[in-house]
């Protein structure tokens, strides 16, 4: 659909652009089901670490900034290289008692 837009908004000068990111640590994190810990553990990404608010607000800045200025109809994934990474599949990452009693991986804890 992006692409799509990106194709018929070009004529008026307007570029879209999608960024995809990946595994970011925020507090949010806990909220799954998932210890926090584990996502660094299990080795998501080829990077070895999280992705940081830094990591997707520099390329949102660089794609609206004139140094992106010829850039449009694209995915941007911005996730330390989760998405070549093939060998997990991040379901297999869910302790099962705590979903199924709808716990945070990090116990509610900030």
């Amino acid at each position: 659909m992006m692409r799509t837009l990106a194709y018929e908004w070009a004529e008026f000068g307007i570029r879209l652009n999608c960024v995809a990111p990946g595994t970011i640590k925020t507090e949010a994190l806990g909220r799954y089901p998932i210890p926090p810990d584990d996502w660094v553990r299990l080795n998501r990404n080829v990077l070895g670490r999280m992705g940081s608010v830094e990591d997707i607000s520099a390329a949102i800045i660089f794609l609206s900034s004139p140094l992106g200025q010829f850039v449009t109809g694209e995915d941007w994934y911005i996730d330390g290289g989760e998405t070549l990474h093939l060998a997990h599949d991040a379901r297999d990452m869910i302790d099962a008692v705590k979903f199924a009693k709808r716990e945070r991986g990090d116990a509610g804890l900030s």
